[in-house]
């Protein structure tokens, strides 16, 4: 008798990486106060690839871009890395701008990893990372609340 596989590290299905980055979406469209989306989750139920996670991530950086209000810190992009797994150029390129952007790990699963697609847990970890940048670029720092922000000159 096999084994039965944890949810947490059970392949991501089309429908449920969709439906979470459809979430995702509308929340932060809600937070940044754009329009909501009208997109739908398919209801494919085969295993998500990798490279339709980058396309979803991609997507969702474009619908965001416009919010951003301070560029990122180039992050290092490792070309071998990505070019090693990822053998579509269209999905070499994306995964190249997003780690450069810092809303992809440069050496997660989803860049590196030797499934073509992603563990519950992993697509969780890819997805906040990614969510983690958005917040990073979308809002700034009160100084009276940040201590870092105020000044040497300012005791406090």
């Amino acid at each position: 008798m096999a084994a039965a596989v944890s949810s947490a590290q059970a392949p991501v299905t089309v429908q449920e990486g969709q439906t979470v980055i459809i979430q995702l979406e509308n929340a932060a469209r809600k937070a940044l106060k754009m329009p909501a989306s009208t997109r739908k989750a398919s209801s494919t139920k085969t295993v998500m690839t990798r490279a339709q996670i980058v396309d979803e991530l991609f997507d969702l950086y474009k619908t965001l871009e416009p919010q951003f209000i301070i560029s990122p810190r180039p992050s290092p992009v490792f070309e071998s890395s990505i070019s090693k797994n990822n053998p579509a150029k269209k999905t070499q390129d994306r995964l190249k701008l997003l780690i450069e952007k810092g809303f992809v790990a440069p050496v997660g699963p989803l860049v590196v990893g030797p499934a073509d697609g992603l563990t519950t847990k992993q697509f969780g970890q890819a997805l906040g990372y990614f969510v983690a940048n958005v917040g990073i670029l979308t809002v700034i720092s009160d100084p009276e609340w940040s201590p870092r922000l105020q000044g040497l000159d300012n005791p406090g």
